[in-house]
């Protein structure tokens, strides 16, 4: 049974290795007229958890579904204090570095593109003061699905935020 699991596990792994998995997220200020401004759009990275996890459903019969369902933000993701050089993600992270605000998800699924993209906001009365520096999606079960360190924004009650974060396989 072992080393049933163990090939398993390890023909999975080697699935892994061949299979891209590309996130891009994009953030906007937003005005209270309703206006936009672009903040960044850049590619993200999917924790190795969460792609061995996209790809169990194919060789463990007990996966159980835990889709994406909370978005985080949070103050932990440069290595100066004044946010303007981002840190390198680490695949083995569990969370944010210093997370201060979780909200839901919602979500549009673009099928031709074998594609969905998770929509999320912080309010303009939400994340004020801070310097909000990183992002995360993740899974219903509490664990990160990925993770993206940015210069920080420096948030005021002039603007909230809208992140669109799209995962794709290609």
């Amino acid at each position: 049974m072992f080393k049933e699991l163990t090939s398993r596990v390890s023909r999975a792994m080697n699935i892994i290795a061949g299979v891209e998995f590309r996130g891009d997220i994009a953030a906007w200020k937003v005005f209270e007229d309703g206006s936009r401004e672009k903040v960044f759009e850049k590619k993200n990275l999917i924790v190795k958890a969460a792609r061995l996890y996209l790809l169990s459903g194919l060789w463990n019969k007990d996966v159980v579904a835990d889709p994406i369902a909370n978005f985080k933000v949070g103050i932990g993701g440069c290595i100066d204090p004044k946010g303007l050089y981002p840190k390198t993600e680490d695949p083995t992270q569990t969370n944010l570095v210093t997370p201060i605000l979780t909200t839901p998800t919602s979500y549009v699924v673009y099928e031709d593109e074998v594609k969905v993209t998770f929509l999320a906001d912080v309010s303009q009365s939400e994340g004020n003061g801070q310097l909000i520096s990183e992002a995360g999606l993740f899974k219903v079960s509490g664990l990160i699905f990925n993770v993206k360190n940015f210069p920080a924004i420096a948030k005021t009650s002039e603007f909230g935020l809208h992140f669109e974060w799209s995962i794709k396989a290609v």
